[in-house]
């Protein structure tokens, strides 16, 4: 796993120091252009809907996903979740397709569940697909996938009314509607579902992710028009559910997903927000990024990184913690060149770099003659994990070498400059 930790990240345009219009230790290390507005994946296969294509990628290595393919299936899509070789879609005008993965360079559609029904959202545990519907008579549904291209219909929770998405946690679906807050369901028992409770901080709550006893939801406030939420609650006895705490987001939260101390958030036009949630009652922002188009949905892979489903891409990011010991904030172990974004690139890519102590440093383009053709940074800089542009006007197509040097030391990478 790669092991990185941050005090300042500084982005240089070529002669003169600027501040990135995010948080300093979030960092952009990737993109893949595709519509990206949902999210699912597995141990090797990162999955994207968005506008009506499925996308498939191998994540192998997690902050290069290869695009194996582009699949069309129906417009529409609201939620996606793989289970072995199948990947479900929970669509508005269609109920739920399903999509054969077995050979991933050529999925195939083998059907529908719950066919004609509205269906917004989706989980998967323990080999039972839960599906919300809007409509209001039908609510919670439940289906058996042990044969998953065929689902069988267990039971439903009727009603729930205009349920738009569910997450299970243990023996209780936790269920978000449009009017009514949350709905905890009882569904030790999928054929017989039973309404238990419900967590009505807000109305318009839109993601729930748990660590053990905790829930923590994202929601709009709807007094507060465009402003999101983000609640802890204990739900260790979901009959009565109780909140600890809240932070407010800047935009609506539509979107959260948790793991360790942390709980990773998108807010639409105002990105991704990232929360030290070790305690419920004191949450606390330390990372953001304002992302480019509009945040819907966000992933965690290997290592940490970050994927956000940013409608027009499929966004790739890493968060670099500052790790305090005895009340100072550590520095990075690792003198290197951690990253070239993006590479191949076509006039401007982005270097960054870390250095383990301060230090006299020289960051310079070479051709591969040898010859120096940019100095893009030089003088004395702090520890820590920094950035740098490169705007390659006027140079030829062709391979450069990046080099790094501070205290006897040196690092090289090579990038690719594509006219």
């Amino acid at each position: 796993m790669k092991q990185l930790t941050v005090i300042i990240l500084v982005m240089l345009l070529a002669s003169s120091a600027v501040f990135a219009q995010d948080s300093l230790n979030v960092l952009k290390v990737g993109s893949c252009n595709i519509p990206a507005y949902k999210i699912a994946q597995d141990d090797d296969y990162l999955y994207t809907i968005g506008r009506g294509i499925l996308g498939v990628f191998d994540v192998n290595d997690p902050i290069d996903p290869q695009e194996i393919c582009r699949f069309e299936t129906l417009p529409g899509t609201e939620d996606i979740a793989v289970f072995g070789d199948y990947v479900y879609l929970a669509n508005i005008d269609s109920g739920v397709v399903i999509i054969d993965v077995s050979d991933p360079e050529n999925p195939t559609d083998v059907g529908r569940v719950a066919e004609g029904l509205s269906v917004w959202g989706l989980d998967i545990q323990d080999d039972i697909l839960y599906i919300a519907a809007l409509e209001l008579e039908i609510g919670l549904q439940a289906f058996d996938l042990m044969e998953p291209a065929t689902p069988r219909f267990l039971g439903s929770m009727d009603p729930v009314p205009a349920a738009f998405h569910v997450y299970v946690h243990g023996n209780h679906a936790f269920v978000p509607t449009l009017f009514d807050g949350i709905r905890i369901v009882d569904v030790s028992d999928p054929s017989d579902m039973t309404l238990i409770g419900g967590i009505d901080i807000f109305p318009s709550s839109f993601s729930v992710t748990f660590v053990n006893d905790i829930a923590y939801i994202a929601a709009l406030v709807p007094e507060e028009e465009g402003m999101g939420m983000v609640c802890a609650v204990d739900i260790s006895n979901p009959n009565d559910p109780e909140e600890l705490g809240r932070l407010g987001m800047p935009a609506g939260a539509v979107h959260i997903i948790s793991r360790d101390d942390n709980a990773y958030v998108v807010c639409e036009n105002s990105g991704l927000r990232i929360l030290d949630v070790s305690s419920h009652f004191e949450m606390e922002e330390v990372g953001f990024y304002d992302t480019p188009g509009m945040a819907e949905h966000v992933a965690l892979g290997a290592d940490d990184v970050i994927y956000v489903a940013d409608m027009n891409e499929l966004g790739i990011y890493q968060y670099i913690p500052p790790e305090s010991v005895n009340g100072e904030v550590t520095v990075p172990l690792e003198f290197r060149i951690v990253s070239a974004f993006p590479n191949p690139f076509n006039n401007t890519t982005t270097i960054g770099y870390s250095l383990p102590a301060a230090g006299v440093v020289s960051l310079a383009v070479y051709d591969l003659s040898g010859r120096e053709v940019v100095n893009l940074a030089e003088g004395m800089m702090p520890a820590g994990t920094h950035e740098a542009v490169w705007t390659a006007d006027g140079m030829a197509s062709g391979v450069y070498v990046v080099k790094l040097e501070a205290g006897g030391v040196s690092a090289r990478e090579k990038v690719v400059l594509v006219r």
